[in-house]
C-alpha cells in the first residue's frame, strides 16, 4: 500500500499488523489517521482503526468509548493496540466498529425526507441521553461525526463517533470547545458565562441541514443565530416548530432531549390519526412542563385536563388528553 506524506509506516505499527491487515485510509484529523482494517487470520471481518500519535489522546478517547460501550448509538470500541516501540511516531491504534457514510456524505447528495430526519433526530436524542447519563458530553457533534450503521441499509441508523474532544471532567465544561457552526450562541462564550454543553443546539442544526442539504457556507448558520429560517419547500409546520424549538436563542425555552423525544412520540401518534393520552405519575409541576411545551410548539391543544382520584392505587395522577389541531 503506497503511503502519503505523514502517514504511519508498517514498521511504526507492527503490533497492530500482527492482528490486522491495514487497507486504505478512511480519514484523518489533528489527533491521528483512520484506516480500514480486516482481521489477519481470515481477512473477513472489517473494522475502522484510528492510529494515534500521542499517548494522551489515545488513552483519553479509549477510556471515554469504553465507558459508553453499553449505548447502541455510539460507535463500538473493540480495543486499543499499543505499539511497543518507544519513541515511535504511532503510539497505538484504537480498533472500532466500521460504519457507513457520515450524515454529511448523505446531506451532500441532497435533502433527506422529513420522515427520515425525524427518525434520525429521535435516535440521536436517545443516544445523547445515554451519553449524558454516563457523565460524558461529546462537545463536537456535527454531520461529519455522525455515521450510519453499515449492516442496516433499509433505514438510516445514526452512530455517533469521533469522541476526540469529548469529556467526562466537569472542570472542562468551562472551556470553549467544538465547531462554532453547531454550538449554541451562549456556548461560544462559555468561558465567560460558565454554561453547560448539554444545552447545545447541535442536533437542531443537524436536522436543519439534513432537511435542506449540506450548507458549505456559514452564512445561513449566522441567520439561524438571529432566528431567521430559510425553510425547504413543502416542510410541515410540525417539523418547523420542532426545529425552531431545538434552535431557540433563549436556552431557557430551548427544547431538552426529553422534550424532543416526547414531541417525536406525539408526532408519530398524529401521523396515525390518533389523539394521545399522556399520564404523568409525578408531581403536578411536571404536567406544567408538558403544558408549557404544548404551548411552545403549538401543534395540538389540550381538550381535557384533570386528576384521577386513586383509581389505580395512587392519588392525584395528572391525565392530559391531547387533540391535534385541524
Amino acid at each position: 500500500m503506497a503511503l502519503e506524506d505523514g502517514e504511519f509506516r508498517d514498521d511504526e505499527c507492527g503490533e497492530l499488523l500482527k492482528w490486522y491487515i491495514r487497507h486504505e485510509k478512511l480519514g484523518h484529523g489533528g489527533q491521528g489517521q483512520v484506516y480500514l482494517l480486516s482481521d489477519a487470520a481470515r481477512n473477513r471481518h472489517r473494522y475502522a482503526g484510528k492510529m494515534f500519535k500521542l499517548e494522551s489522546c489515545a488513552e483519553r478517547e479509549t477510556r471515554i468509548l469504553d465507558k459508553l460501550r453499553p449505548i447502541p448509538g455510539v460507535v463500538f470500541l473493540h480495543g486499543l493496540r499499543r505499539e511497543r516501540k518507544v519513541g515511535g511516531r504511532c503510539f497505538g491504534t484504537m480498533v472500532m466498529e466500521l460504519c457507513g457514510p457520515s450524515l454529511r456524505d448523505l446531506a451532500m447528495k441532497g435533502p433527506l425526507r422529513e420522515e427520515e430526519v425525524a427518525e434520525i433526530v429521535k435516535e440521536l436524542a436517545e443516544t445523547l441521553k445515554g451519553v449524558h447519563s454516563s457523565g460524558v458530553v461529546h462537545r463536537d457533534l456535527k454531520l461529519e461525526n455522525v455515521f450510519t450503521k453499515l449492516q442496516d441499509e433499509s433505514t438510516i441508523r445514526p452512530v455517533i463517533g469521533d469522541f476526540g474532544v469529548a469529556t467526562d471532567d466537569a472542570r472542562e465544561m468551562s472551556q470553549s470547545c467544538g465547531t462554532e457552526k453547531y454550538m449554541a450562541p451562549e456556548l461560544i462564550f462559555v468561558e465567560r458565562y460558565g454554561l453547560s454543553y448539554t444545552k447545545a443546539v447541535d442536533v437542531g442544526v443537524i436536522a436543519y441541514e439534513l432537511l435542506k442539504g449540506y450548507q458549505r457556507s456559514n452564512l445561513e448558520m449566522h441567520l439561524l443565530r438571529e432566528g431567521e429560517f430559510q425553510w425547504p419547500a413543502n416542510l410541515s409546520p410540525e417539523a418547523k416548530n420542532l426545529i425552531m424549538g431545538m434552535l431557540d436563542l433563549d436556552p431557557r425555552k430551548r427544547l431538552t432531549l426529553d422534550q424532543r423525544l416526547m414531541l417525536l412520540l406525539l408526532l408519530e401518534s398524529k401521523d396515525k390519526g390518533k389523539d394521545v393520552v399522556v399520564a404523568i405519575m409525578f408531581a403536578a409541576k411536571h404536567v406544567m412542563k408538558l403544558v408549557i411545551l404544548i404551548n411552545i410548539v403549538g401543534i395540538f391543544r389540550i381538550s381535557d385536563f384533570h386528576f384521577l382520584a386513586g383509581d389505580f392505587g395512587v392519588s392525584n395522577v395528572p391525565l392530559v388528553l391531547l387533540q391535534w389541531k385541524v
